[in-house]
């Protein structure tokens, strides 16, 4: 039986089409598969954790979280957000032997006149690649 290319993503945003497209392409995903849609509850947890939760509390949902990905069949997970969080579900992730990956991305500054003669000027974040943590 051959497993899928699975990207796991619990991330409080939706991918842009260049995270997609670049992730089938640099990584081999074949499906991508987020939490909010497929563990919706945990997702909840996620994007709003209490300030006064303890470590424990937050490398427990780390690790629901990584273990979700495992439940699905994931072949690597991408989590972004709190940096506690990240830190114990990529490490969770890599000793259960799961790729993990972050995206990067640069800040491209946009400037668009207005019709008053003005200039505004904008911050856009471009994904530049996927980055493997090894």
């Amino acid at each position: 039986m051959t497993t899928q290319s699975t990207l796991f993503v619990a991330f409080s945003h939706t991918l842009t089409a260049d995270q997609i497209s670049d992730a089938k392409t640099s990584l081999g995903i074949e499906v991508i598969k987020t939490l909010q849609e497929s563990f919706p509850d945990q997702h909840k947890k996620m994007v709003a954790i209490p300030a006064q939760w303890k470590t424990k509390q937050v490398k427990d949902l780390a690790e629901e979280i990584v273990s979700s990905a495992i439940q699905i069949g994931s072949t690597h997970i991408y989590v972004a957000g709190e940096p506690v969080l990240a830190y114990y579900a990529m490490t969770a992730a890599i000793t259960l032997g799961l790729t993990v990956v972050q995206s990067t991305t640069e800040r491209v500054s946009v400037e668009s006149p207005q019709p008053d003669g003005t200039v505004v000027k904008t911050a856009v974040f471009k994904h530049v690649q996927w980055r493997t943590i090894l």
